[in-house]
């Protein structure tokens, strides 16, 4: 009878085990990530070979990008992973004065004033894709608006543009004088904000240099990262201290049936839209693509034809705002250290994904970890340095991992780059005060927990990082 009793507590124990071992925690493959601030994606790649890190989080210029990938001597990591657009300013303006931008057909003339082909292949060197809507040329849902696009023919056709535009002008009163428009006497001025730190220096310059072709006084105003994001998001549009801005997005992830950002690109509810749902400031507003982004992003259709005739319904409308004018979808080229072992990336957001950071590991030695004094010890799996850096010089990071020294992993709630539970985005703040979400590969300015829109004006992130399942997660403006 004992030996029965032994039997079923050795059974019963056994079965238990796998149990057992299903509950364990597991961490991340270092203890620590430290985060430096670097003054330009320029040094990056001498950041690597000099080891000071092991991974950079921000993209390199299309040209070094090039350059390293025939030198074959450092990993590099390409993904089609930001995308690129122009935002216009639809406030009207003050009596007597006039905003072309006010004009949907101005706005609309804007998509045939873009070279894309040549942008793609002349300032990205290929490294880019021509984009026409919200719609990347890599996402599923290109498909499902192919025929709106076909329809439209949105094409670089310069002379088409000055018709829609000239036509519009002049009914709303103004006059073309030596090659100038004029309203109430004076020239017709807008103001572009140009972002000089990569290629958008010259989409911007050539966009300039369109809209003076066109008749239009052009103050070129070029702006990094930080005072950009300050003048065209945290004021009223109708203050006019911006009339065109060269945004860049960072993309998340794929998404098979996009909810988010036709809602984020397109729709006024969501804060993203000029006026960014700021009390008291001006706002873009239009009911009809509210809805039918609303009952998209709800999931309020029968079946997959009643939703795809949504998003294309929305698209066109979209399109007839034009309040953005989609540039290109560019191949970012991540550079990453030959030390670096096991490391995850994302179709589309590359080294951002989330995995990136949890996983990765270098192998033995020592670091002096960045940020820190003194060297940083390495374990079994060495130090991870994976570099996360904007394009702004003082907010640009890099962060250093520092490897659980046992050689086994470490609980995530112990350590602030794991997370035992999925239910909050995985945050780290740098030094320059800013969160660094590596789910949305982007710095914001610092509102709290996760990664949301500031609900209050001076230190607010131009969109909202979506972390939901199913959410692309097109994030905040680079």
């Amino acid at each position: 009878m004992r030996g029965v009793a032994a039997a079923l507590a050795l059974l019963l124990a056994l079965s238990l085990l796998p149990l057992a071992l299903a509950q364990e925690v597991k961490g991340p493959a270092v203890d620590r990530i430290i985060f430096r601030g670097l003054g330009s994606q320029d040094i990056a790649e001498q950041e690597i070979r000099a080891g000071n890190i092991d991974l950079f989080f921000y993209n390199l210029k299309s040209e070094a990008a090039r350059a390293l990938r025939a030198r074959g001597d450092l990993t590099l990591v390409e993904v089609p992973s930001s995308t690129v657009s122009i935002v216009l300013n639809p406030a009207p303006a003050p009596s007597g004065e006039l905003n072309p931008f006010s004009m949907r057909e101005v706005r609309y003339a804007m998509q045939f004033l873009v070279d894309r082909e040549a942008i793609a292949t002349r300032f990205y060197g290929g490294l880019a894709m021509p984009m026409y809507t919200h719609v990347s040329p890599t996402d599923f849902d290109h498909l499902t608006i192919r025929d709106v696009l076909v329809k439209r023919n949105i094409r670089y056709d310069p002379e088409y543009a000055r018709q829609l535009v000239s036509d519009a002008m002049r009914k709303a009163g103004a006059e073309l004088k030596d090659g100038v428009w004029h309203y109430n006497g004076r020239p017709v001025t807008v103001r572009v904000i140009i972002r000089p730190e990569d290629e958008r220096r010259e989409i911007g310059l050539a966009f300039a240099a369109e809209l003076r072709r066109l008749g239009f006084n052009v103050e070129e105003v070029l702006l990094e990262f930080g005072p950009a994001i300050q003048r065209v998001y945290s004021t009223d549009p109708r203050t006019f201290a911006w009339h065109a801005y060269t945004e860049g997005w960072a993309r998340g992830g794929i998404e098979r049936y996009d909810s988010t950002g036709i809602n984020q690109f397109c729709a006024p509810w969501l804060g993203n839209m000029p006026g960014w749902k700021e009390v008291g400031f001006w706002q873009y507003e239009n009911p009809e693509i509210d809805a039918l982004g609303q009952r998209i992003f709800r999931g309020e259709f029968r079946d997959l034809e009643e939703r795809n005739q949504l998003y294309r319904r929305t698209t066109e409308l979209c399109l007839d705002e034009s309040v953005r004018v989609w540039v290109v979808t560019v191949v970012n080229a991540f550079p990453v250290s030959r030390d670096v072992r096991n490391l995850i990336t994302d179709l589309v957001a590359g080294v951002r994904s989330p995995f990136s950071l949890r996983e990765a590991y270098v192998e033995g030695g020592t670091s002096s970890g960045s940020g820190t004094s003194g060297s940083t010890p390495r374990g079994r799996h060495g130090t991870r340095s994976v570099a996360s850096a904007t394009s702004t010089a003082s907010t640009s990071g890099v962060t250093s991992l520092t490897p659980a020294s046992s050689g086994t992993r470490s609980p995530a709630r112990q350590y602030p780059s794991g997370r035992a539970s999925r239910s909050r985005p995985q945050v780290l703040r740098d030094p320059s005060g800013y969160l660094l979400t590596p789910s949305c590969g982007t710095h914001l300015p610092v509102l709290g927990r996760g990664c949301s829109r500031a609900p209050r004006r001076g230190a607010r992130s131009p969109s909202t990082c979506r972390t939901t399942s199913g959410s692309r997660g097109t994030t905040a403006d680079r």
